[in-house]
């Protein structure tokens, strides 16, 4: 930890050549967070990739009534619409947000109000 943020180390075990490709699943659970009338999740990119995939799966009683996706560096902001969210099975909700080829130390927010 680095004052309010995270940092997440990769350990490559084995030397990687030019055109490998790995996939990283990072999931973290959140209990008695978010509890505002919004919230936000922040991806920093500081290495090359071919695709950044963010999912954030909301309780069933409190589901996104908007989302917008900030590029920080750029200072562009989207509104992303219902295609974005999904309602699962089991009442929860999903928020899915794809990227490729994300922009070397750009700074992706996802911000929403319940």
């Amino acid at each position: 930890k680095l004052g309010y943020k995270t940092y997440i180390l990769l350990s490559l075990r084995e030397v990687k050549n030019r055109g490998d490709i790995d996939e990283h699943n990072i999931e973290w659970d959140i209990h008695d967070g978010f509890l505002k009338q919004d919230g936000f999740w922040e991806t920093s990119v500081t290495s090359r990739m071919k695709r950044l995939r963010v999912k954030v799966i909301f309780p069933k009683t409190r589901p996104p009534l908007s989302v917008s996706l900030i590029e920080s560096n750029r200072r562009r902001v989207y509104v992303l619409g219902n295609d974005h969210i999904k309602k699962l099975p089991d009442g929860r909700w999903k928020l899915r947000w794809e990227k490729q080829k994300p922009k070397l130390f750009e700074h992706y927010l996802l911000k929403w109000e319940w």
